[in-house]
């Protein structure tokens, strides 16, 4: 999965007391001049504690030790996500890891949180599901699922979704039609093409990629299906008698 999802603004509970910690005062130092990002010293259950002028807020759920955080990006939109880190000192510094990745990320044109492929490709799969379930869905759909899930997933699944270039898509198309044994029919790379398309679709609505960063396309050129020659007279008659007695059959 990815880092966080997108929040709309900053949520806070009413109730709990918040603490301002943008930067250390110089009464709130401690000793130790090497750590990097601020860090408030009492640890008091429920709070909440800010960093990097407010972007950057850490938080603990009810019942729960590990500390969360949420992060404002540039345009303005926030991400959750956990620290996964019980002790507040490396929970402030993983916080602003992960913020500071996010800004610079966002200043390259990509998408400010990594996501894995698998990740987008499981998520179109629960789309196209949930189509056809709602009887919104076409009969296809079944086909992209299957693609997805033998060719997409099996190849693409650990890949980060923006280092997916055109090199990788040459390795997997030569990949996939080593797996069907031959050369695959035009149609299938229709449907293969458009299933692609879908799960860029998804990456770009989720915000995991952006339309800055290029998707290159999969081939469609392939053998055409080869429809079956017309019956002769003699098999015409052949199919003629079995019809008269194949209806009379009881």
């Amino acid at each position: 999965m990815p880092h966080g999802h997108w929040l709309s603004g900053p949520q806070v509970t009413a109730g709990i007391k918040q603490t301002q910690v943008s930067w250390p005062r110089p009464h709130d130092r401690q000793t130790n001049h090497s750590t990097q990002h601020p860090v408030q010293l009492t640890l008091t259950s429920g709070a909440i504690h800010h960093y990097r002028d407010g972007d950057v807020v850490l938080y603990r759920r009810p019942r729960s030790r590990v500390w969360q955080c949420r992060y404002r990006l540039l345009a303005g939109q926030w991400i959750r996500v956990s620290t996964r880190q019980r002790n507040l000192e490396d929970a402030a510094r993983k916080a602003c890891d992960l913020y500071d990745e996010a800004r610079f990320r966002e200043r390259l044109g990509l998408a400010p949180v990594s996501c894995l492929f698998r990740t987008v490709a499981e998520e179109t799969i629960n789309q196209l599901t949930s189509a056809v379930n709602a009887g919104t869905g076409k009969k296809i759909f079944r086909d992209y699922r299957t693609a997805i899930e033998r060719y997409f997933i099996p190849f693409f699944g650990s890949r980060h979704i923006e280092r997916i270039d055109h090199r990788a898509v040459s390795d997997f198309e030569q990949w996939r039609n080593q797996q069907m044994g031959r050369g695959p029919a035009h149609s299938t790379l229709l449907a293969h093409a458009a299933v692609w398309q879908r799960i860029h679709q998804t990456a770009l609505e989720r915000g995991w990629i952006t339309e800055r960063q290029p998707w290159p396309r999969l081939g469609v050129q392939g053998r055409r299906a080869q429809a079956r020659p017309g019956f002769t007279a003699e098999e015409t008659e052949q199919l003629r008698a079995f019809m008269v007695s194949w209806s009379t059959a009881p």
